[in-house]
């Protein structure tokens, strides 16, 4: 009898250079457009973030009346009024700049606001939210909930998870799929049965189809 995987839930931590590719490859090349909807799904908090090499964030308490009227005298500048933690959606909202290639991002016109360097996303967040591709000859389009489970499916190749019936297969992911669903509200588990049903389908099964 084969031995029961231990059940965990993926989160696999990408930096926001790599979540953007894979953004642009999904809108087709359209990168302003990837961009864009990347800071959208941080800030909605559909895409969790955070394990940055370093997040400071803004200096304020009781020095901040002088800071104030020292930021008044620079132009196109305004003191930042609120620390924000690491991991926080807010923190995505306008005015940032944001250096992709370097994964950084910071309050554009903010005296002392916050910053964050290496900022990190967690991948299958970044998968769920992908719009679906054209099918073609080989392979149907994956929903959000598909897309989830493959990205499951090669974790657990990589582990040596996968178990050897279709049936267990798909049992495991659906269980898996349901304990994520517990913390993360954007994920619709899908039952076993029509997992197993869509294996073959998503090319999850025979384990060598799973890339």
């Amino acid at each position: 009898m084969a031995k029961q995987a231990k059940l965990h839930t993926t989160t696999t931590w990408i930096l926001l250079r790599e979540a953007r590719a894979l953004a642009i490859e999904a809108y087709d090349g359209a990168t302003q457009l990837a961009e864009r909807k990347l800071v959208e799904w941080l800030g909605q908090g559909r895409v969790r973030w955070g394990r940055c090499r370093l997040f400071e964030p803004a200096r304020v308490g009781a020095e901040l009346a002088e800071r104030q009227r020292a930021a008044a005298t620079r132009v196109w500048a305004f003191e930042a009024d609120v620390a924000y933690s690491e991991g926080d959606p807010a923190f995505w909202r306008p005015g940032l700049k944001i250096n992709w290639e370097q994964s950084w991002a910071r309050e554009m016109y903010a005296h002392g606001g916050n910053e964050a360097y290496g900022v990190r996303v967690v991948r299958e967040d970044v998968l769920a939210q992908l719009p679906e591709q054209p099918s073609d000859k080989k392979a149907a389009p994956l929903h959000a909930s598909a897309r989830w489970i493959a990205a499951e499916a090669r974790q657990m190749k990589v582990t040596g998870e996968i178990p050897p019936t279709p049936t267990e297969f798909a049992a495991e992911l659906a269980q898996r799929m349901a304990k994520a669903a517990d913390v993360d509200r954007f994920i619709r588990p899908i039952k076993m049965e029509s997992i197993r049903n869509k294996l073959h389908e998503w090319e999850l099964w025979p384990p060598s189809l799973v890339k």
